[in-house]
């Protein structure tokens, strides 16, 4: 159970080139040096179930040695694969209004953010090839918008993302779902650290968004840590970030004024926990850096000079002067084992008990 350094074969179906270029280009270049690189943001297909690779309607056991076949809606087979008994069969597929619907999403990035398209497409691959035949389509809205883009293979691609990035510069990358999926992890961990510091962002065919953040795969360390000594580790940049993303979304398609105003705040106040590093570390923990982020938030508000200012000064003035004894009351019980109740499903008691140790600050903020 022990963390360890090991090989990982990754097999050629996996984009495995992807990771190939990255380490050809470190041995090249070096390090990146994260205090001047750029940053590779995503626009991924993924309307509809678009290239979904884990749903279980698309999943199949084979109960015998034999094929599975796909066929169009005339019956006419597409492709086969032969299989054999108890191998696992996973079929993906995209319908034209998710396609077109990324398409138009990468378009409305490039013209908000004039940053450079990468489209991560192989024409090797028939899948890529169909994509890129319908992407012809809208090549002229890209060129008359002025969006600049290339359509590279995942080697390539990746080359550029990393050349572009040690410049300075920010790209896009416009990619399928499984390469979504690896590249909002791989880049994060290059820029930041890890994924859990990244904000994501799934606008929807209806007009609404998901905002979400990385796990960065260190659930479990963190876990064992918080029931082993009280300490937690658990860095929530993303969903401050994501937080703030969401209410400026509702500022903009309800009009709501007060929304954007929680935003533009919750941004400042981000800044000021960066700033003052405020983030978790061998002696700062999660809830003592939530407990910050609320403070910086409240001032923010209370000196924005917006509708619900007022509001806010008191609740930023009773943080303020109860500081040191919040943090004494989060930190009483640092270094002793806790338990909570279970591990995916929590005892509620036991929960709020661990993860909201100050009477004081659940009597201030409620």
């Amino acid at each position: 159970g022990e963390l360890n350094f090991s090989l990982c074969m990754i097999p050629d179906r996996t984009y495995a080139r992807v990771y190939e270029a990255c380490v050809a280009d470190f041995k090249e270049h070096g390090a990146l040096d994260v205090s001047n690189i750029g940053s590779v943001a995503n626009v991924g297909l993924m309307a509809k179930k678009a290239e979904e690779y884990g749903s279980h309607d698309k999943t199949f056991i084979a109960k015998e040695d034999g094929e599975f076949v796909v066929c169009n809606e005339a019956g006419v087979s597409v492709f086969k694969f032969s299989v054999k008994s108890g191998d696992i069969f996973r079929m993906t597929q995209a319908k034209e209004d998710a396609i077109n619907a990324w398409f138009k999403l990468a378009l409305k990035r490039g013209e908000i953010s004039k940053d450079e398209l990468i489209f991560w497409l192989d024409s090797s691959r028939a899948h890529d090839r169909n994509l890129i035949a319908k992407f012809d389509k809208f090549r002229d809205k890209f060129n008359s918008a002025g969006v600049k883009f290339e359509i590279l293979n995942y080697e390539q691609a990746t080359k550029k993302s990393l050349e572009a990035i040690r410049a300075g510069k920010d790209v896009i990358g416009v990619t399928g779902n499984v390469l979504r999926d690896y590249l909002t992890d791989l880049f994060p961990i290059f820029e930041l650290g890890g994924s859990s510091k990244m904000l994501s962002v799934v606008p929807l065919l209806a007009g609404g968004a998901m905002f979400e953040t990385g796990a960065g795969g260190t659930a479990p360390t963190l876990v064992k840590e918080l029931k082993e000594r009280n300490h937690l580790l658990w860095d929530s940049l993303g969903e401050f970030l994501a937080l703030s993303a969401s209410l400026e979304h509702l500022a903009f398609f309800r009009q709501k004024k007060e929304a954007k105003e929680l935003s533009d705040a919750l941004n400042r106040a981000v800044a000021s926990y960066l700033d003052e590093n405020k983030t978790p570390n061998a002696t700062l923990d999660t809830r003592e850096s939530h407990f910050y982020l609320a403070l910086f938030w409240a001032r923010e508000m209370a000196k924005s000079g917006g509708i619900l200012s007022k509001i806010f000064e008191n609740l930023a003035d009773e943080l303020e002067k109860n500081e040191s004894e919040i943090l004494k009351q989060i930190r009483e019980k640092d270094g002793a084992s806790v338990e909570f109740g279970g591990y995916y499903l929590l005892d509620e008691a036991r929960a709020n008990e661990v993860m909201r140790p100050s009477e004081i600050l659940n009597q201030i903020i409620g």
